[in-house]
């Protein structure tokens, strides 16, 4: 570690030792001039930020702070030169037990410390620290604000109580990443919304229940299995992390409020409701009872049916929409559709709330926007013209088209055809093309646009001969494990 006091702390405060250091910035004990201890903190302003924009994010942190389940701060402001901005926060409990900050070696209590000093958390503590959690994010979300850093060394112990801290990477939703996140904490599809805090929130939940690493989720140790616990709370906690983590956007919660009250309902014991499955093994057993053996055997190990559910939307979709399937917002849930010819250009958007339609005209910039596809935290529609010709972003509230640079191929390779679906690509952030059939040949070529290079990278040359043949498709979908696609 480095000498703290060399650091640009504010006026008003001794430093007396650092308590830890990072990429960000570093946390030192400090005396305020009243006496008191408190935890400063230093924070590396990002350089494409204004300090006084992100003064006052920190700002209205002072005030949502004040509630359950977040780690409270104080006072916040700029350094002299406004390279930093540093936050006095309330002192963490001691790891050791004692007063906060009173003793020599006094270090804060956070999760991930108690974790390995102490082991695992039983179900019931694990379902308290939720509930608290969710509090937390609930307030943060309500005031247009997302985490983006949940994880045990994040949260703290204030009072015994579990509090979440370290708002160095809170801002909006749709924010763009500054950093490449905490493997496994973070979302295959990298968003920064409401959404992925809950989506960390279950990991982190996972690792302080099961004290195995999130990258093993959903592995469950046979304590827990084994466990007094496990019928009675333990699956229902079980099935709650399953769906708070689920590899599936569309499965996750979407509200830490709801969360809440499914981890209140297992704290106190309620009956869960039976889901479609769990009812047809009780008919079963019915029907067992009454004699009918094998229809009863045959009902409980039936396996689960995906049935189609009809939303009546289809007076408000217009036919120019054809057969071009729309891209699907979930943040916004709603359905865009992009359309460029006949001189003229339009973005057409249908809300799935209220079935309301709405077109938005724009610049006209091309007679063939191939594929589009929409940025997972920018929120913003990329196409490409013709497969793999010049890179366009739309933004679909307000219609401005912005072309990036160093989006046009050389000729050799612009004149190739190039025909199948785009994708965005999860794991390398970067819109792809997965060359499918061209004119008269069969291509195997998978290109990408790397936006901070202005380039397209060739992450796939053709192989002629090579199977599987992508003709139609190119919808790529991570893995649970977050380190393969599916085509």
């Amino acid at each position: 570690m480095s000498d703290a006091t060399t650091w640009p702390w504010p006026a008003g405060y001794t430093v007396l030792r650092q308590l830890s250091e990072g990429q960000g910035g570093i946390v030192a004990l400090a005396r305020k001039s009243d006496g008191e201890l408190a935890a400063l903190k230093l924070l590396r302003l990002a350089a494409d930020i204004p300090p006084e924009k992100a003064l006052q994010r920190h700002q209205r942190l002072v005030q949502i702070t004040g509630n359950t389940g977040l780690l409270r701060i104080c006072d916040c402001g700029l350094t002299v030169d406004h390279a930093w901005l540093w936050e006095e926060l309330e002192l963490a409990d001691d790891l050791d037990g004692g007063p906060a900050g009173a003793n020599d070696d006094y270090q804060p209590a956070t999760l991930r410390a108690e974790l390995i000093e102490r082991g695992p958390c039983s179900t019931e503590a694990v379902l308290s620290i939720g509930l608290s959690l969710c509090n937390a994010l609930n307030a943060l979300h309500s005031a247009g604000l997302v985490h983006r850093d949940v994880k045990p060394g994040n949260l703290f112990r204030v009072r015994g109580q579990a509090v979440l801290g370290d708002y160095g990477l809170t801002a909006p939703p749709g924010a763009p990443f500054d950093f490449t996140g905490t493997e496994g904490f973070v979302p295959s599809e990298g968003t920064a919304d409401a959404a992925a805090d809950l989506f960390a929130l279950g990991k982190t939940l996972y690792e302080l229940w099961t004290g195995c690493d999130r990258l093993e989720f959903p592995t469950l140790p046979k304590r827990i299995l084994d466990n007094a616990d496990w019928p009675k709370r333990g699956t229902a906690l079980n099935e709650l992390l399953l769906r708070v983590c689920s590899p599936q956007p569309g499965e996750r919660y979407r509200s830490a409020h709801k969360l809440a009250a499914d981890l209140e309902a297992v704290l106190s014991g309620e009956t869960r409701r039976i889901t479609r499955r769990q009812w047809l093994a009780v008919a079963g057993g019915t029907a067992v009872a009454l004699g009918g053996v094998s229809v009863g055997l045959w009902i409980a190990h039936r396996p689960p049916v995906a049935r189609w559910r009809q939303r009546k939307a289809w007076n408000n979709i217009p036919v120019e929409w054809g057969e071009q399937m729309p891209l699907f917002d979930a943040q916004r849930n709603c359905l865009f559709h992009l359309q460029c010819r006949h001189g003229e250009s339009m973005l057409g958007r249908l809300d799935l709330d209220s079935y309301e339609y709405r077109k938005l005209p724009i610049q006209e910039v091309t007679e063939n926007p191939f594929a589009p596809v929409l940025h997972p935290t920018e929120r913003t529609i990329w196409f490409a013209e013709s497969g793999l010709g010049p890179v366009w972003r739309l933004d679909p509230d307000t219609g401005e088209f912005t072309r990036l640079p160093g989006g046009e191929l050389p000729e050799a390779d612009a004149a190739r055809s190039f025909y199948s679906l785009a994708y965005w690509n999860p794991i390398t952030h970067r819109l792809g093309s997965f060359g499918g059939y061209g004119w008269l040949a069969t291509r195997n070529w998978r290109w990408e646009f790397d936006a901070a290079e202005s380039k397209w990278l060739n992450a796939e040359p053709d192989q002629p001969g090579r199977e599987p043949r992508c003709r139609h498709g190119g919808r790529l979908m991570p893995m649970g494990n977050g380190r393969r696609l599916l085509l």
